[in-house]
Formats: C-alpha cells, structure tokens, sequence
C-alpha cells in the first residue's frame, strides 16, 4: 500500500516538473515570436555567412592597401609628407637633402590600417545582398590595427548587429593574415638609405645590386629632374612594389 502510495507521489512530482518545463518553453516561444528552429539556424548560417564576408573583403582590402602604400613609399596619405607630388611617382622620400626622413614601420602600419578603415566599407556594399535576403544589418564603426612582419595581421573591430524576424545576434571582431613581402622590401630600403646619408653625394650601385641580389628584388633607378632619383624595389615571386624617392643637394 504505501508502495503505491510512494509510486503515485513521485508520478504528481513529475508530472509537475514537466509540466513547468512545458510552460517554460510555450513562454519562450511566445516571448520570441514563436520561431521554429528553422529559423534559429537559418539565422546562424547567416551569421557565419556574415562573417565570411567581412573576412573575405577584409583580405581584399588589405591585400590593395598593400600595393597602395607600397607604391607610394609606405604611406596612405602624403599630405604632409615630403614627397616627388608629380607623375609618373607620386612617391615619398626617404632621402631628402642629405637627411634620413623614412618612415617607420609603425607609421607603414598606421598608414595600412586607415587605408583599410577608409575602402572596407566599398567591398562591403553595405550589405546589400544579406539586406535583400532578408536581413538587417547595422554597422559601428571602423577601426583595424595592422602588425606588418613576415606577413600582415589586420584585426579589425567593427561592431555588426545582424537581425531577422525579431532575432538579434552580433559580430564585432575579424582577424585576417596575408602574405606580404612589403616589410622585406621595406627593410632594404631601410639598409639603402643609411649608405645613401653616409654618402650623400653618391649612389652605392653595389649597393643596390647586393641587396636585389640577396633577396630575390629587382631594382630600379628612375631620374626625375636633375635632383631626384626614384627607386623602384619589386620582389619577384610576389610581384609587390617599394616606391621612393632620394633628392639630392644640386650644384
């Protein structure tokens, strides 16, 4: 008898249980806007769709902020840069009147990082094809830090709030890394320039060939004017550019 009696009570018990359980999940659903679950994962394929996209263009606008800065000696903006400020190289440079006036590599950074923050935004197309499908994005604001080495690493923060029939989900954080010969370009311009102030009135052929030779670069002299040779390093294999330029005291 009290068997039964025990059976009986742990049958209420869990009859309560899943009952609460139940009401629990008729809440949730209702508090959603009773989405099914093929909504839920058709929002988190979106999500990683999202993602993917912004890495991709994320890549691409890396990769032409590259051969940008790259032809026009490492900066984005020459504004306030001594530089050639004509054609054929609109170039900076790294030798100017018998000074060192190179930048350095956490300037090239800078100048990779807000060469990206400027031109993501035109790959990205504001998303036109998730907003057509059916999805609402927002954008924060643009912010990538470059570490430029062996390769480059841009982590970018842009805050994205993607949302689809009343469900809210969000992205902020993307890291990429590309392939770049730009700083070994970079650091053979850095080993040029200090023979070139150690010899202001001459150019160092050996030099030139050495560091071309040795690092599988082809370099090229280019005058412009009578005060103003144009230095073009391009490595073979990946085919990127160092543009500069030395001005030279004339007599």
């Amino acid at each position: 008898m009290f068997q039964k009696k025990g059976q009986f009570t742990i049958f209420i018990i869990l009859g309560l249980v899943l009952l609460i359980i139940v009401g629990f999940v008729l809440f949730v659903l209702r508090d959603t806007g009773d989405l099914d679950l093929n909504e839920i994962k058709s929002l988190d394929t979106s999500l990683d769709s999202v993602n993917s996209y912004v890495k991709s263009c994320l890549e691409s606008t890396a990769i032409g902020g590259l051969s940008y800065v790259g032809r026009h000696g490492g900066y984005y903006n020459l504004d306030n840069v001594p530089s050639t400020g004509t054609l054929p190289y609109n170039t900076a440079y790294y030798f100017n009147l018998g000074n060192n006036v190179m930048p350095s590599m956490a300037t090239v950074e800078n100048e990779l990082a807000s060469y990206i923050d400027d031109n993501l935004f035109f790959c990205l197309e504001n998303f036109a094809f998730f907003r057509s499908q059916g999805l609402d994005v927002s954008i924060g604001e643009i912010k990538s830090i470059v570490s430029l080495q062996d390769n480059v690493i841009v982590n970018l923060e842009m805050p994205l709030d993607v949302e689809r029939n009343g469900v809210k989900n969000s992205l902020d954080s993307f890291v990429v890394t590309v392939d770049t010969r730009l700083k070994a370009l970079f650091d053979s311009a850095v080993v040029l320039t200090a023979v070139q102030v150690n010899d202001p009135e001459n150019i160092c052929m050996s030099c030139i060939f050495s560091e071309a030779s040795k690092n599988g670069f082809v370099i090229e002299l280019s005058n412009m004017g009578d005060d103003t040779v144009v230095i073009s390093m391009m490595d073979e294999v990946s085919e990127e550019y160092l543009i500069y330029a030395n001005r030279y005291v004339t007599i």
